[in-house]
């Protein structure tokens, strides 16, 4: 009896055992797999997670690094493989021997994807500046995007629409602040900042947009920092005016309102932004069976 007892209890204790293994396995590959990729000359570092089809890429705002998701792509990488990257020159990421221009950004993403062996569909997300990047990619290869999700996107378009919609001595205001701002920034991000600057009165024209399904998060809240930077309801309320403006350009596009966040919507309420990309994942895959 006593040697029966010490056999199931030598079972149960190698079940657990197994179990706990399968589960230490489950987690560790939703860690970061981290490598820097030759594009041409210099490396870009990506950040992977998970696996699965579609594959969602993140390209994130003015300045920032693939580390600042890690959170959202553990979440992501639950369902599907996720992916976010430094720019050239940002983080760990070399720079590029080409000017910031977001065709050049495009392009350098595209080669990455391709030499890291990530396949399409993508779904790009772009927070903030980084709106306008996944806007060039899906204008340059539209058969390659499966979904885009913009978060809070501001790029040359925003400062046009504040242009028009506050007084002149207001806009030039909060000009300055941005310029003062970004003129102290290391020198990738303040070469990003002199492409958006380039941009203002000049939009860029977007004609080969793909038909695929789109999803974009606007705040209405302002937080301590934007208060404190100058930012008003106004502005606010200009900025959503113009993410309206760009929802025009998709004919299957969702508008989520947030007054919970400040700008950086994936910070305060990641459980959004998981939620919309896992949707447009679920869409993608019922249409392929």
């Amino acid at each position: 009896m006593k040697k029966t007892l010490r056999i199931l209890f030598m079972c149960f204790s190698i079940v657990l055992i197994s179990i706990g293994y399968l589960v230490a396995v489950k987690q560790e590959s939703n860690l970061a797999f981290s490598q820097k990729v030759d594009i041409g000359g210099f490396k870009l570092h990506i950040q992977i997670m998970g696996e699965g089809t579609p594959a969602v890429i993140i390209n994130p705002g003015l300045g920032s690094t693939a580390k600042s998701w890690t959170s959202i792509q553990k979440q992501v990488a639950e369902f599907t493989l996720c992916a976010s990257y430094d720019r050239a020159g940002i983080g760990e990421s070399e720079p590029s021997p080409l000017p910031r221009e977001n065709i050049h950004v495009a392009q350098e993403l595209h080669m990455l994807l391709k030499n890291a062996d990530i396949h399409p569909p993508y779904i790009l997300v772009g927070h903030s500046f980084g709106g306008i990047h996944i806007l060039a990619y899906a204008d340059l290869f539209p058969d390659e995007i499966g979904g885009l999700v913009f978060v809070d996107p501001k790029d040359g378009t925003t400062f046009d629409g504040w242009n028009d919609d506050l007084k002149p001595e207001k806009f030039e205001q909060l000009f300055t602040l941005f310029e003062n701002f970004y003129a102290s920034r290391p020198g990738i991000v303040k070469a990003e900042w002199e492409v958006l600057k380039k941009s203002i009165g000049n939009p860029q024209k977007f004609d080969k947009l793909p038909n695929a399904p789109v999803v974009l998060f606007s705040s209405t809240r302002l937080s301590e920092n934007e208060t404190n930077f100058g930012l008003t309801p106004a502005v606010v309320n200009s900025s959503l005016r113009v993410h309206k403006e760009l929802l025009k350009k998709f004919s299957d596009s969702t508008h989520i309102i947030t007054d919970e966040s400040g700008h950086s919507i994936q910070d305060d309420e990641p459980e959004l932004i998981v939620d919309a990309i896992r949707k447009i994942v679920d869409q993608i895959r019922n249409n392929i069976k």
